[in-house]
């Protein structure tokens, strides 16, 4: 399942970030926790930090870390003011600082599993 979330994530980058892989600054990315829905939070986190390893090894991004972003999530409490819908990704990217910022959900039906970004 793993080469499956890389191939994905690979693809991701090519299509969505042709513009930033060539230029010589590099960009700050945030990947924000996945959602989980019929499976558990550990997997969603585990399919989010794939994601962010990935970003990392290639090099082109300066990818902020999960503490970063929790530092100042805690300060903003965006958790319990409902900063993490998508409506409010934009706010988010301004308070820590990320030209990027990708959310989204991992979940179950049946025997298939999906990954949606933002």
């Amino acid at each position: 399942m793993k080469k499956i979330i890389i191939i994905v994530c690979l693809i991701l980058l090519s299509f969505v970030f042709t513009d930033i892989l060539l230029a010589e600054e590099k960009g700050n990315i945030a990947v924000l926790d996945f959602s989980a829905k019929n499976v558990s939070k550990d997997d969603a986190d585990i399919i989010a930090e794939f994601f962010r390893s990935e970003l990392i090894k290639i090099g082109k991004f300066n990818v902020l870390t999960r503490s970063h972003i929790r530092k100042i999530a805690d300060e903003q409490r965006f958790q319990s003011s409902g900063m993490t819908d998508v409506k409010n990704v934009v706010k988010i990217g301004k308070l820590i600082n990320a030209q990027y910022v990708f959310v989204g959900s991992y979940s179950k039906l049946d025997t298939l599993f999906m990954l949606n970004m933002e």
